[in-house]
């Protein structure tokens, strides 16, 4: 998975900006093949090995084909795969108490649109598509298809939810979903910190931002997995395990072109405190400079 997402990023790149040993070659064609491997691995467990990662992955592959129709196919896959997750609704918390407002809204009562209003506003900047898709719900759109198309795995859970709440409550007749949904958003309005009914929370303007992010936003790039590596080298425990783990597996698995198993081996010393040209030895010219830039910021006297 990591080998396609670091594939991928280098393709994307404009070619003259390339390494050497990446031009010339068919990186789509690669990454996918480590991507589907990665795949038939991931179908055979459970869903904690996130395959909607993978999946993600093969549709940024498709959609740089131009495939539109496949793309889709994976990005449902990927959607059903993260909403079906025992874990999902945790990566979604910050948006579970407004789904009742969100359907109070949507059957008419006019508190709860204004409420809405107000809270559509402080997520918009980090979650820009899944508030255009709920106001498209706002506005009567029911096809889960149509609103999940552009969105990540986590925006077409919120919208999956509201639109398997709409469909909870209509099946229990409009005007009972009405009171009920009416008397679920006051109570919860009213139990604010604050007291005040209507109050966005403070939080929703701060990291809950952060939440949508990009849609490849589990494909690890070179540059993030430099920045582990470095973290990793100044005391980041964390960062330092995880950095660990790709450059010693998955870089240097026997499938890896090369290159990057000469920058796995490469970023493994470096990680266990080997500094020079010991750390350099049998890297390809074109790969060295990025890994000499970085023992430069991990000099002592850089800091």
């Amino acid at each position: 998975n990591n080998l396609a997402a670091l594939l991928l990023d280098v393709e994307a790149r404009p070619p003259e900006e390339r390494p050497a040993p990446f031009r010339g070659r068919d990186l789509l064609a690669e990454a996918e093949e480590y991507a589907r491997r990665a795949v038939e691995i991931k179908e055979t467990l459970d869903l904690s090995s996130e395959p909607w990662t993978t999946y993600n992955i093969l549709a940024q592959i498709a959609e740089r084909r131009g495939r539109a129709e496949e793309a889709r196919a994976w990005r449902r896959r990927e959607q059903e795969s993260f909403a079906a997750f025992p874990g999902a609704e945790a990566q979604i918390r910050e948006w579970l108490p407004f789904i009742p407002v969100i359907v109070a809204a949507c059957e008419g009562n006019e508190e709860a649109g204004e409420r809405v209003e107000r809270h559509l506003q402080a997520f918009e900047e980090g979650w820009p598509t899944t508030v255009a898709a709920i106001r498209r719900i706002l506005q009567g759109e029911r096809n889960l298809d149509a609103l999940t198309g552009d969105l990540t795995c986590k925006g077409a859970l919120i919208v999956r939810r509201i639109l398997a709440t709409l469909e909870g409550e209509r099946a229990a007749g409009d005007e009972g979903s009405a009171a009920v949904n009416r008397r679920r958003w006051e109570a919860q309005s009213s139990a604010g910190s604050s007291g005040r009914r209507g109050e966005v929370p403070p939080s929703v303007g701060s990291s809950d931002r952060r939440g949508e992010g990009r849609r490849d936003q589990d494909a690890l790039t070179l540059d993030q997995l430099f920045a582990l590596v470095e973290a990793g080298c100044r005391g980041d425990a964390q960062a330092g395990q995880l950095a660990y783990n790709i450059v010693a597996q998955a870089l240097q698995a026997l499938a890896a072109p090369p290159e990057l198993r000469a920058l796995g081996r490469s970023l493994e010393r470096i990680l266990v405190g080997i500094r020079g040209e010991e750390a350099l030895e049998g890297l390809p010219a074109e790969l060295r400079p990025p890994v000499e830039e970085l023992l430069r910021r991990l000099e002592p006297d850089a800091e």
